[in-house]
């Protein structure tokens, strides 16, 4: 069977925290006042994408998964949870388990992940890791006593910058930022810190932190990128690899002209985060900003043109 492919028609969610511009900025349709998140590929119980394109319009992503595992090219069906988050206002400090964690205690996937910057506010910040090694118990120390930030690497942001989030790492979204979340299928996540704000029930939101010390790395954080390859440049695109683990691959494709890739037998997500274009994959499809293409593995390739910005993530 031959599917072409289709757009993805997201599950918003709309966390305290959110903002507009998903709306505003990205296309996205709801009729919830704000978006804190748009999950673009996602087959997340009760949060799935379902296709909005073509023949199989109206079904799950997930049903689709379970209907034609051929067409994934992966042996063990989606492994991929893929966001847009808008972060009006600070995110929780957090942590997430790694994969042997996860399933002894949790019965999940663990939670690796990369965030791509989209959009920030001047003098937007993350989180991300400790400025040096620490232990648990100055970390139980500094959650109690509210100073958890002056132990953690704060970094100033700007749109194109990627980092990388492996499972263990201690971190948190600041205000004013737009990202494209790229991560392993899981939806667990142990709150730390939440700046003693209040939930809509009015009563402080719930940490989770013996949990969050059980998995949490306590060693100084490093980000690099000394061993990214070298971006690829032809007439009419620039390719390159901005992300890659056990999990999933990220190319970030800057456009102007057009672009081909074969598939090699395994599904892809194509991203539009700016711009306009077309793609031709048996058959043609229109790709504006904020949407999300799903590439069935039985294509042995696509080709694109237009011009704009693209993140092609492949699950490993």
């Amino acid at each position: 069977m031959t599917v072409q492919p289709f757009l993805l028609k997201p599950a918003f969610k709309d966390y305290l925290w959110g903002g507009d511009k998903l709306k505003h900025l990205y296309n996205k349709r709801s009729d919830l006042m704000i978006i804190s998140e748009s999950w673009e590929l996602s087959v997340c119980k009760g949060s799935e994408s379902s296709i909005a394109s073509g023949e199989l319009k109206g079904m799950s992503l997930g049903e689709f998964a379970q209907k034609y595992p051929g067409l994934l090219g992966t042996k063990d069906g989606i492994k991929l949870l893929i966001k847009l988050i808008d972060a009006k206002q600070d995110l929780s400090v957090q942590v997430h388990p790694d994969d042997g964690y996860a399933a002894r205690v949790e019965n999940s996937n663990g939670k690796t992940e990369a965030w791509h910057i989209l959009e920030r506010e001047p003098g937007a910040y993350l989180y991300c890791g400790f400025l040096k090694e620490t232990t648990s118990e100055e970390v139980r120390e500094r959650i109690q006593n509210n100073t958890i930030e002056k132990i953690m690497q704060k970094i100033p942001v700007e749109p194109g910058d990627t980092y990388f989030i492996p499972a263990g790492t201690i971190h948190a979204i600041g205000a004013g930022i737009l990202i494209a979340e790229i991560q392993q299928n899981s939806d667990l996540t142990y709150r730390v810190y939440d700046f003693n704000r209040r939930g809509p029930d009015g009563n402080p939101r719930e940490l989770h932190v013996k949990k969050a010390l059980d998995v949490m790395s306590f060693k100084q954080a490093t980000q690099s990128d000394k061993d990214a390859p070298a971006a690829q440049k032809a007439h009419g695109y620039t390719l390159s690899r901005i992300a890659c683990c056990d999990y999933f691959t990220v190319d970030k494709l800057a456009l102007d002209g057009s672009f081909e890739r074969k598939i090699n037998g395994r599904y892809l997500s194509l991203l539009c985060t700016d711009g306009t274009g077309e793609l031709d994959c048996a058959g043609t499809l229109a790709v504006n900003k904020g949407d999300s293409i799903f590439i069935p593995a039985n294509n042995p390739g696509f080709s694109i043109s237009g011009t704009g910005a693209f993140l092609i993530t492949s699950q490993n």
